[in-house]
């Protein structure tokens, strides 16, 4: 009710980060009968943002310019640092069957928003299972901003990543890990601590937030989505 699993979480940030990617725009490229020999976008201030914040260095994005063009050459870069699978020109990057993917779900996306959970739960059953613990939660996460994906079978919800502020979000996720059901550190402060500050730490589950609980950018509260 409460949790999206984690290979739910994962899935959403890495369609999110091949939507990410699909935001260049490719302006030439060449395909061999077995193999991709290049493909191009712009030598832009706004592409190299894009690649450096799906992972890449200065370095790494300086060896990817193509001389005497002013072009980066994406191709193996690409299929490094996302999940995606193959390239089409009408597509773009994704992975799974590119055959279905004309009629494939909306890729999921990224967004920073402000938190307004509070009461998020108040319908819910009191007496339902760790209620308690995750209405605390949700009045806890109230107010943040916070990192959230686009739930890609949900529409109109939201799964969270994280919040923007890294000791809040530390706590806001040993709370979730004290759930009965999904919880992997009840009770053990000590070992859920080691395996974060070692950057061990993943989380079994997340919270599935409805989209009267977030504001958007440029979204004043009450306003609908």
């Amino acid at each position: 009710m409460y949790c999206a699993t984690h290979e739910q979480i994962e899935e959403e940030k890495s369609q999110a980060r091949i939507e990410l990617l699909n935001t260049m725009f490719v302006e030439d490229w060449d395909i061999g009968e077995d193999e991709i020999l290049y493909i191009m976008v712009a030598d832009s201030s706004q592409n190299r943002e894009v690649i450096s914040e799906l992972g890449a260095s200065e370095e790494e994005i300086e060896n990817m310019k193509v001389e005497p063009y002013k072009w980066l050459d994406i191709s193996k870069f690409a299929f490094e640092y996302t999940d995606a699978e193959w390239w089409e020109i009408d597509v773009g990057f994704g992975k799974g069957d590119w055959k279905t993917q004309g009629s494939r779900k909306p890729i999921a996306t990224i967004r920073e928003v402000i938190l307004k959970t509070a009461g998020m739960y108040d319908g819910h059953d009191p007496k339902e299972t760790d209620y308690k613990l995750w209405k605390s939660i949700a009045e806890y996460m109230d107010g943040e901003a916070a990192l959230v994906v686009d739930h890609y079978e949900k529409k109109g919800t939201y799964t969270y990543i994280d919040l923007k502020d890294e000791e809040k979000s530390k706590e806001l996720a040993y709370m979730m890990e004290q759930d009965s059901m999904m919880g992997c550190y009840i009770d053990d402060r000590a070992g859920f601590d080691k395996a974060w500050d070692n950057d061990e730490y993943e989380p079994g589950a997340s919270i599935v937030i409805p989209a009267e609980n977030v504001i958007l950018p440029g979204q004043q509260e009450g306003d609908k989505q």
